[in-house]
Order: C-alpha cells, then structure tokens, then sequence
C-alpha cells in the first residue's frame, strides 16, 4: 500500500514551557500557584512559556479541515494532549473544551473514525488482542451523532436515551 508520512508541527504535544518535565507533585511543590489555575480552568491556562489546550486547538483547526478533505485513510500517531483535542472535535458537542483533558485512551488502541450519516462512527481495535495466528481482530463500534445542525442538543440527548 502506497504511503505518504508526514510530519506535522501541529501534532506535537501540549507545550508546558516551564512545566515540561515536571509531575503534578512536582508542580504543587515548586510551582503552586500554577497548579491552581490550571486546576481552575484547564483549557484556557497557558503554561508559563508554553501553551493552553486552547492554543492547541486553534494550532489544529487547519490540520482537521484539512483532514476532512481526504479521501483516503489518515493514520493520526501523536501525544495524549493532541489526542483529546482532535478526539473531541470528531464527539462535537458531546465534550466541552474545560473536558478536554480528562479524555483517556487505552494503551495498545487504535481508534478508527469514519464519516457516517449523523457525524461519527468509530471503531476501537485492541492490538493487544492480536494474535500471532491472526491478521484479524474484533472491533468495538460507537456511533457519535455530531450533527447539531439538523437538531437540538436537547433533542439528540432525547434521542439517546431512547
């Protein structure tokens, strides 16, 4: 299969400026104050010499329409911090910016998201599952319905517990 790696500035991870390195306990310790208004608003906080998760978004907002625009399959390999980002712009409305950084991924995952009728469907693959003997392995699917265009978010919540 042909392919065409890139490398893209924008998928680094979160830059922490003078954080980079450094454990929460680390911070708490050193830095508490900082702690603190990160801990108050996780997405607006920029790192002293660094970044917010708000910068990194707009950091991506060119690479995902970019994305969009592709026709074939786009393998995304990046940080946990980029992740959430791009992660929460495939669910929409579903997380707020202030969640952001609370979005875990399994480790030995990979997260399929195909365009489907209502926003996203995605597949997880545990490649921890993968055997030897196999080139095959199941999938889980979750469908993410991402248009609030056609309605209410109180009304796609109204659908889903149906």
């Amino acid at each position: 299969i042909p392919t065409n790696i890139v490398i893209h500035p924008a998928l680094n991870s979160l830059n922490t400026g003078a954080c980079t390195g450094m454990s929460y306990d680390d911070m708490e310790r050193e830095m508490p104050h900082e702690l603190e208004q990160w801990r108050e608003n996780p997405f607006i906080y920029r790192f002293p010499a660094g970044e917010s998760q708000q910068d990194l978004v707009q950091k991506l907002q060119t690479l995902v329409m970019e994305f969009e625009g592709h026709v074939r399959p786009v393998a995304i390999i990046s940080h946990v911090s980029t992740l959430q980002v791009l992660y929460s712009y495939f669910l929409g409305h579903k997380f707020r910016p202030e969640k952001y950084h609370t979005l875990k991924f399994p480790k030995n995952t990979v997260i399929e998201m195909t365009p489907s009728h209502y926003g996203w469907q995605e597949r997880r693959y545990d490649l921890s599952e993968l055997s030897p003997d196999s080139n095959t392995f199941p999938g889980e699917v979750y469908d993410h319905n991402t248009n609030f265009y056609s309605r209410s978010e109180a009304e796609h919540d109204a659908k889903a517990d149906d």
